[in-house]
């Protein structure tokens, strides 16, 4: 779903289930678009999504905060819903983009944290 590497007939039938390579396997998929970046705080996911669009990608923030059931509590919760991997933290921010984007947003988002002084001069 990632980089569309082909898989063969017989590992590759169809199950309902998406489809990640063993390189692009660690990604988190919903509903066709995949996670590249998660964090607690809402206005730099919302700085990253803008950034995003600006390179003309498709990026949707997802969160389950605005639940009564987190506001004011903490970060973290043991909460878990049907479907959820235990690696999966429930009160973060996501930032999603289509799964044929995901290897592009990625590379984008990985640059816009990299500290300045590590970043390549611009002429």
């Amino acid at each position: 779903m990632i980089c569309a590497a082909p898989f063969c007939s017989r590992c590759g039938a169809a199950s309902g289930v998406p489809r990640l390579c063993q390189d692009h396997s660690s990604y988190e998929i919903y509903e066709g678009m995949a996670r590249v970046y998660g964090t607690f705080d809402p206005v730099h996911v919302e700085f990253l999504r803008g950034c995003l669009e600006q390179e003309g990608l498709h990026p949707f923030v997802y969160s389950r905060k605005a639940s009564s059931i987190h506001i004011g509590g903490p970060e973290y919760t043991g909460f878990m819903s049907s479907g959820d991997s235990p690696r999966v933290i429930v009160n973060e921010f996501k930032l999603l983009v289509p799964c044929i984007e995901a290897l592009r947003a990625k590379a984008l988002v990985e640059e816009l944290e990299r500290p300045p002084e590590s970043r390549p001069a611009q002429e």
